[in-house]
């Protein structure tokens, strides 16, 4: 499931425009956090995964059930 949220979420990001430390600005989670969780190497809870979509915006229901291969790819941050 890890890899299923880095992927979901650096999708999602990318679709929505803004960079990781933009997103980290709007949501009061660092730029660093954002980035690890992108890289599958950070887990996040539940409630701080919910506090980053809000930023977006997008629920958590949307978020797992989009399909991340339509979603733009390239790493503007």
């Amino acid at each position: 499931m890890n890899n299923d949220v880095s992927v979901r979420l650096k999708a999602v990001r990318l679709m929505h425009g803004p960079s990781q430390r933009e997103l980290a600005k709007r949501t009061g989670v660092t730029n660093g956090m954002i980035s690890l969780i992108e890289q599958g190497r950070v887990s996040p809870s539940v409630a701080s995964l919910k506090n980053v979509l809000d930023g977006l915006p997008m629920g958590l229901a949307e978020f797992f059930t989009m399909d991340p291969a339509e979603a733009p790819h390239g790493d503007p941050a």
